[in-house]
């Protein structure tokens, strides 16, 4: 079986499986177009854009799948999401729910380039709770 090693951080790597990642991404994708309905063709079209780094890219849903993934490890779930989109811009809000530290935002606003089908992050946001880890976040949704 192949897998998939992503280093999340300096802590260390998170591995997961083919089937895993698929299973996570599809698992965001379903959760954020039941809780956006009528942009289901949009998110659609975003997310299956590529975030490229040096001679590396990835889909952007499979870096939700792999961010879904080490945040269930970490018993954080996904409690609700909205999706808004202003020409190709698009803005994406989750709200997490963990058992110990209740519940937290991440705001992120990506570009949409039509012509290379890549996203590139414009802003991210993390709510107050985990602060000093911004720029971990911020670096894991930047860069491959």
């Amino acid at each position: 079986m192949i897998l998939i090693i992503l280093a999340i951080s300096s802590r260390g790597y998170s591995m997961i499986s083919e089937a895993e990642l698929q299973g996570q991404s599809s698992g965001f994708m379903s959760k954020i177009t039941s809780d956006n309905p009528d942009f289901k063709q949009k998110i659609t079209e975003y997310l299956n854009g590529v975030i490229k780094s040096n001679n590396s890219a990835i889909k952007l849903i499979d870096k939700f799948g792999l961010f879904i993934f080490d945040c269930k490890k970490n018993g954080v779930v996904i409690h609700k999401t909205r999706f808004y989109h202003y020409k190709d811009t698009f803005f994406i809000f989750i709200l997490f729910r963990d058992r110990q530290e209740g519940e937290y935002t991440l705001f992120l606003e990506y570009e949409f380039s039509r012509s290379a089908n890549t996203c590139t992050l414009m802003n991210i946001y993390f709510s107050l709770v985990f602060h000093e880890k911004k720029e971990e976040i911020e670096n894991f949704f930047r860069y491959r």
